[in-house]
C-alpha cells in the first residue's frame, strides 16, 4: 500500500510539473538519488564480500592450526610408545652382564686366586734424636766430663756412619760479666767440636755462643746454674 501511495504521489507531482520548468530539476534530482542508491548498494555488496572472505580466511587458519596440533600430539604419543619397549629390553642385557661378572668372580674365587695384600713400605729408622743432646760442665770450666765424653762417643759413631751438618751452642750461668760468659760458652762449644774431630767426624760443625742470654732456668740456685752451664748439639 505504501508503494502504491508513493507511485501515485509521484505521478501527481509529475502531472503538476509536467509543463513547468522545475520538472527538469525534479527529474535530474531523482536520477541522482537513484545513482546514489545504486552506488551505496554496490559498496555494501563489496563490503559484505570482503567481510565474508575475511571470515573464511580466519576459519581456514583456525582449521589448519587444529590439524597441525592434532598431528603433533599423535606423533608424540607414537614416539613414547616406541621408546618404552627399548627400555624394557635393556634390562635383560644389564642383568646378563652382571650375571656374567658374578659368574667370573665366582669362578675366580673357586679357583683359589687370591688378591695380593698391599705391602707396607719399610720405614727407615731415624737417628736424629741422638743429635739433639745437651752436655753439662762444671762451674767456670770448659773441660768435658766423663758423662759428656761417653755421650759424644755415641754421637761420633752416628755422624761417621751418616755425615750431616751439626750446630754447637755454648751457654753459661748468670754469674760473671756478659762478655766473660760469651767467651766461656764459646770455649765449651769448641771443646765439644775438638772431641768430635778427634774421633774422626768430618761433618760441618757450626759453633756459636749465647753466654747467659738463653738460660733454661731463671732461678738463682745451684741446681739452676748446673742446668744453664751446657752445650747443646743440634
Amino acid at each position: 500500500m505504501v508503494s502504491l501511495f508513493r507511485i501515485k504521489a509521484f505521478f501527481v507531482q509529475l502531472r503538476r510539473y509536467f509543463y513547468q520548468p522545475r520538472l527538469i530539476v525534479f527529474i535530474l534530482r531523482n536520477i541522482m538519488l537513484l545513482f546514489t542508491d545504486i552506488n551505496l548498494l554496490n559498496y555494501k555488496t563489496h563490503h559484505l564480500d570482503h567481510l565474508e572472505n575475511t571470515i573464511m580466511l580466519k576459519a581456514f587458519k583456525i582449521g589448519f592450526l587444529l590439524i597441525a596440533t592434532s598431528l603433533f600430539v599423535v606423533g608424540c604419543a607414537s614416539t613414547s610408545e616406541t621408546t618404552e619397549p627399548a627400555e624394557v629390553e635393556s634390562t635383560p642385557v644389564n642383568t646378563a652382564s652382571s650375571s656374567a661378572a658374578n659368574t667370573g668372580s665366582n669362578s675366580n674365587a673357586s679357583s683359589g686366586a687370591a688378591t695380593p695384600a698391599p705391602v707396607a713400605p719399610i720405614q727407615e729408622v731415624d737417628d736424629t734424636p741422638l743429635l739433639q743432646y745437651t752436655f753439662y760442665f762444671e762451674f767456670d770450666q770448659s773441660t768435658l766430663t766423663e758423662q759428656a765424653r761417653a755421650a759424644l762417643l755415641a754421637h761420633a759413631a752416628v755422624l761417621k756412619a751418616s755425615p750431616r751438618s751439626i750446630r754447637l751452642s755454648g751457654h753459661a750461668d748468670e754469674r760473671g760479666t756478659r762478655e766473660y760468659n760469651i767467651a766461656l760458652g764459646e770455649r765449651r762449644a769448641l771443646a765439644v767440636r775438638n772431641f768430635l774431630r778427634f774421633e774422626g767426624v768430618t761433618s760441618p760443625i757450626e759453633v756459636i755462643s749465647y753466654g747467659e742470654e738463653r738460660p733454661i732456668s731463671y732461678a738463682s740456685t745451684e741446681q739452676a746454674y748446673q742446668l744453664n752451664r751446657r752445650v747443646e748439639l743440634k
